[in-house]
């Protein structure tokens, strides 16, 4: 039994992480504003936006899993500096009192926002990093806390996570996967550059939990892709809720290029986990179906 650490525990990653950990028999402590819903998890109240105060933590730990996140990533500047806080200033700290702590294994969440996208080639982890776009404040953030975290390997175990479009459940309606489902359903446009539009490969909230705590058990260090195993891209979401839900869906013609964004999960499957929900099946969970 691991004693861990979680920040974002009320997430939608940061749920099926908690579930998973409680089930496994973890003594889980949750960081926050707010209470996770898992009666198995200690709750500590503390705001990730507000300088850390580290008298709070627990006087030990064996392992923290870091996914705050920021709802205002969107919004810059406005919100900018708490975004800053939660992803740059908040893991820092707590990779300073984890280094004195016990802690062995500390895992942090990234994003494969940091390519940038591009063709339909797979992006390994050693692909170059993009920092520009709409999102180029919160995807420096995350580049910084990954650049911030390395050194700290050379005292515990230090991995950080390129999450690529997760989805489930517990997903927000403003994401990626479960705005899509929510067009097919009000019979909405959705969007296409050239034929088929984006594409990617999303991972279920499920897989992404079981690499996470993959990767505190084995105490692994270095950067991860974490995606999903398939291929698909904004047609097909479309036509696979279609075909769950009995709507025909509609789409709508854009100019320009599509900025694919499709990882390379070899890594993930030698030194992790492999996927196992395919987009079919995870698509029936949002369009409730069992």
């Amino acid at each position: 039994m691991a004693r861990v650490i979680v920040t974002g525990a009320t997430g939608l990653l940061g749920g099926e992480i908690v579930d998973q950990l409680v089930g496994a028999g973890d003594d889980v402590i949750c960081l926050g504003r707010s209470r996770p819903e898992q009666s198995g998890a200690e709750w500590i109240d503390i705001d990730l936006s507000r300088p850390l105060d580290v008298v709070r933590l627990p006087g030990q730990a064996d392992a923290v899993i870091y996914l705050a996140q920021c709802d205002a990533f969107r919004d810059f500047p406005k919100g900018g500096l708490d975004v800053f806080t939660i992803n740059v200033a908040a893991p820092s700290c707590l990779l300073d009192w984890s280094a004195g702590a016990g802690v062995s294994s500390f895992v942090l969440a990234s994003s494969g926002g940091v390519y940038g996208g591009g063709g339909i080639t797979p992006l390994d982890e050693n692909a170059p990093v993009e920092l520009g776009g709409a999102l180029a404040h919160y995807i420096s953030t995350k580049r910084s806390a990954e650049l911030l975290a390395a050194p700290y390997s050379a005292h515990m175990a230090v991995a950080s996570l390129r999450y690529f479009f997760i989805y489930g459940a517990r997903q927000k309606e403003t994401m990626l996967m479960r705005r899509l489902v929510g067009n097919v359903k009000a019979e909405r446009p959705l969007t296409l550059q050239q034929a088929d539009g984006m594409k990617f490969n999303p991972v279920h909230a499920s897989d992404a939990a079981r690499a996470t705590i993959a990767a505190m058990r084995t105490r692994q260090s270095g950067i991860f892709n974490i995606a999903g195993p398939e291929l698909t891209s904004i047609r097909e979401i479309g036509e696979i809720a279609g075909s769950l839900l009995g709507k025909s869906p509609v789409f709508a013609n854009a100019d320009g290029t599509p900025n694919h964004l499709i990882a390379d999960i070899a890594k993930m499957k030698s030194s992790l986990v492999a996927p196992q929900i395919g987009v079919r099946q995870g698509l029936k969970e949002l369009c409730d179906i069992a």
